[in-house]
C-alpha cells in the first residue's frame, strides 16, 4: 500500500471509520446537552432579571423589604404584603444609574438566551455547525452581560451607592 502524506500513515481507512462512525454517535449527543443546558441558563436568566428577591430581608433583618435589578418592594403592613415601586420600562423608576445599567444588562442576557432557545430550532433546518457557531456566539455575549451585571451589583454595594 503506498501512502501519499504522513497524515495517510498515521490514520488508516478502518481507523478513520471508527473515528468518524464515534464522532456521529457523540455530536448528537453533545446538541442535545447543549441545548437542554441553553434552555437552563435561559429560564435562570430570565427568573434573574424578572424577579425582584435579588437581595432581601429575613425574620431576623434589621431592615425591611426585598429588591432585584429594576423594582424595590417594601412591606405594606395593612395589607400583610409587598408593595413594590419601578419598572424596567421606565427608567426614572429605577433607583440608581448603576441599577439601570444592571437592568440593561440583565434584560438584554435574558433576552439573548430566549433568542439562543429559538435558534435552537434552526438544527431542523440548518448544519449543526452553523447553529452551534450561532448559538456559541450569542451565549458568550450573554455571558459577558451576566458577567457586567455581577460586577455592577459588586461595585453597587462596595461603594455604598444602594439608592437608599
Amino acid at each position: 500500500m503506498q501512502y501519499r502524506n504522513s497524515l495517510d500513515k498515521k490514520f488508516a481507512p478502518y481507523q478513520l471509520q471508527q473515528y468518524h462512525h464515534r464522532h456521529e454517535r457523540n455530536h448528537r449527543a453533545v446538541a442535545v446537552i447543549w441545548g437542554i443546558m441553553t434552555i437552563m441558563f435561559a429560564i435562570l436568566n430570565v427568573m434573574a432579571f424578572a424577579q425582584p428577591h435579588w437581595i432581601g430581608d429575613t425574620n431576623d433583618s434589621p431592615g425591611f423589604g426585598h429588591l432585584g435589578v429594576y423594582q424595590v418592594c417594601t412591606p405594606d403592613y395593612n395589607t400583610g404584603s409587598y408593595f413594590c415601586t419601578g419598572s424596567f420600562t421606565e427608567f426614572s423608576s429605577i433607583l440608581t444609574d448603576a441599577f439601570r445599567a444592571t437592568t440593561v444588562f440583565c434584560g438584554l442576557s435574558a433576552l439573548l438566551m430566549l433568542l439562543c432557545v429559538l435558534i435552537l430550532l434552526l438544527f431542523f433546518c440548518f448544519k449543526t455547525g452553523k447553529v452551534f457557531m450561532l448559538c456559541g456566539v450569542l451565549e458568550t455575549a450573554a455571558g459577558r452581560l451576566t458577567h457586567n451585571t455581577n460586577d455592577n451589583i459588586h461595585v453597587m454595594w462596595s461603594t455604598g451607592n444602594r439608592g437608599r
